[in-house]
């Protein structure tokens, strides 16, 4: 097991009503209503961060993002490549982190770049919400 195994996905469980997805433990997917696969693993992992980027992918998301450096993403980023009937997604990049100075203030807290948008802690659980919900409208 993992630490996304034991909070980040516990959590998931706890907010997420059971009877909406199912879990492949073994291939590390979340199966959102038989129509969103969601693959997760640690960016630490080279085998899993091999099947991230063999993949076409329209968002990615990042718990604990304080943790890896920013130059991790640009490997992320090249997978930002799904197309549905031909055409790209609009694609999504989120990221949940503990205070740190990092990268992550520079580009978000202090808007550096701004094509990120900051969301306090106050709206992360409605944020998280309309990510299960943005993949299940976009995907119909």
């Amino acid at each position: 097991m993992s630490i996304f195994d034991d909070t980040t996905l516990e959590t998931w469980k706890e907010y997420i009503p059971e009877d909406t997805y199912r879990i492949r433990e073994k291939s590390k997917e979340i199966i959102i209503e038989e129509r969103v696969k969601i693959q997760y693993g640690g960016l630490d992992n080279k085998k899993v961060v091999r099947k991230f980027n063999s993949a076409e992918y329209g968002f990615f998301a990042v718990d604990q993002a304080e943790e890896i450096e920013e130059e991790k993403l640009t490997e992320l980023r090249l997978t930002l490549r799904r197309k549905i009937a031909g055409v790209p997604l609009p694609f999504k990049e989120v990221f949940t982190a503990n205070p740190a100075d990092c990268w992550l203030k520079d580009q978000f807290v202090l808007g550096h770049n701004k094509k990120f948008v900051f969301c306090p802690p106050y709206l992360l659980i409605i944020c998280s919400c309309r990510i299960v919900m943005f993949l299940t409208w976009n995907t119909l």
